[in-house]
């Protein structure tokens, strides 16, 4: 119950250095943070060309997007939300607790291994500078989220994620009895945005110390905290319970990899593997649930404050 009402996000290092190479996902509410502060950090180096953790991000990024063709369009480093295998998993898909998980990557196969050691660690980063480098990131992160007036959570990512993934969902369904049913979807992320602009207005206010009332700011941050909850679906996802993040969650035949809209996206692998072309009831109750989920956070961000 204390986590659920206070815990303002949850960082997640399983493994700090793994390679030379930056890699991090997190929930929409905290990427633009994480790109900040990417930006920030510069990676700590002998060399006396400096480069910052985001610099060396990007650069990781531009050498998976030539093989993909799933890329965003945009400037930034495109910031996945958390699939499962770490400790993260509780707390962002169990309570709703935006999360974000990052570390140096690199030729896989010792993790979990008997070769999993200190002195590997010293063959990969001799002068441990990545973790060092790793500390900074974490400990800037965390200095942030406790000290700033205004919470950095960013309510427009939320908002720009809804509508980008919405759109690849779109895209992604042949079958048009359920493309039929998918304008409630759309008109709760509708309303979504527009409370997102409303909100973010007065959060750009209270960052700028101008705030109608001295709760003002107490408030907007208790509303931030409270946000990623709405996303919560009291019975959980179709077939299992314990996972309730209406919006993303590990899929079930991805192993740890992410799957945006789970529920939804489940029931309709559910619907072609039955060879029909109806669906069932359960993905129109469904996306209603998640059309509500959305919904709930759009009354967080509309509620006024009094004077």
């Amino acid at each position: 119950q204390e986590i659920s009402s206070s815990v303002i996000a949850y960082l997640n290092v399983d493994v700090a250095v793994a390679g030379p190479q930056f890699s991090a996902a997190s929930s929409p509410l905290l990427s633009p943070l994480l790109r900040e502060v990417a930006r920030d950090v510069a990676v700590v180096s002998s060399s006396k060309e400096e480069t910052s953790v985001y610099q060396n991000w990007e650069n990781s990024v531009a050498r998976i997007d030539e093989k993909s063709s799933d890329k965003a369009q945009t400037d930034d480093v495109d910031v996945r939300p958390l699939g499962g295998g770490s400790d993260h998993v509780v707390f962002q898909h169990h309570l709703g607790i935006p999360s974000i998980d990052f570390g140096f990557e690199g030729s896989y196969g010792t993790y979990h291994s008997l070769y999993d050691s200190f002195r590997w660690s010293s063959l990969v980063d001799p002068d441990f500078q990545l973790h060092t480098t790793a500390v900074h990131v974490i400990g800037v992160l965390g200095l942030r989220l406790a000290d700033e007036r205004v919470i950095p959570l960013s309510v427009s990512s939320v908002s720009k994620f809804l509508n980008l993934e919405y759109t690849k969902l779109y895209k992604q369904i042949k079958n048009e009895a359920v493309l039929q049913l998918l304008p409630t979807l759309k008109s709760a992320i509708d309303v979504f945005e527009m409370a997102a602009l409303r909100f973010e207005k007065r959060l750009d206010a209270a960052r700028l110390g101008n705030v109608e009332n001295s709760f003002e700011t107490q408030e907007l941050n208790d509303r931030l905290i409270m946000l990623e909850r709405q996303f919560l679906l009291g019975e959980g996802l179709p077939g299992r319970a314990w996972f309730k993040h209406a919006l993303y969650a590990p899929g079930l035949e991805t192993g740890y990899a992410v799957k945006v809209f789970p529920g939804i996206q489940q029931l309709i692998s559910e619907l072609k593997q039955s060879n029909t072309s109806m669906p069932a009831d359960s993905l129109e109750n469904h996306i209603a649930l998640v059309a509500h989920a959305i919904e709930r956070a759009s009354q967080i961000l509309q509620i006024e404050i009094a004077a």
